[in-house]
């Protein structure tokens, strides 16, 4: 009888060894999968920073040929001076945004980082 208790006990301990190492398998796997998904949105977010400025910058370049093509006005200079401040102002908004954006990421990386010991332990 007591040989059968050891040999239930053995086999409890192994299975419950066994599933902690699959769970543990198991959470590289998701740790895995949540570092490319970051990366992933990362990238997805700087490729609609810059196709956004392009967009800003075809937008400007639009802008000054149609101011071009009227009729010549002492004021063509002073409206392409604004657009190009504009242009220039929207450019620098859009890199304040990025970065606040990007220190948030980093922040919030770190933080997993820093919850990954407790969570092997």
């Amino acid at each position: 009888d007591e040989d059968q208790d050891i040999l239930e006990l053995h086999s409890a301990i192994k299975n419950a060894v066994n599933r902690e190492n699959l769970l543990h398998t198991r959470l590289q796997e998701l740790e895995s999968r949540l570092g490319v998904a970051i990366e992933a949105a990362e990238l997805g977010w700087q490729a609609l920073i810059k196709e956004d400025k392009l967009l800003a910058r075809i937008e400007l370049l639009e802008n000054q040929l149609e101011i071009f093509t009227r009729n010549p006005t002492e004021d063509q200079n002073k409206i392409i001076q604004l657009e190009n401040e504009k242009h220039d102002y929207q450019i620098h908004a859009k890199d304040s945004l990025r970065a606040i954006c990007l220190e948030k990421s980093d922040v919030a990386r770190k933080m997993y980082g820093l919850g990954k010991p407790f969570n092997h332990s």
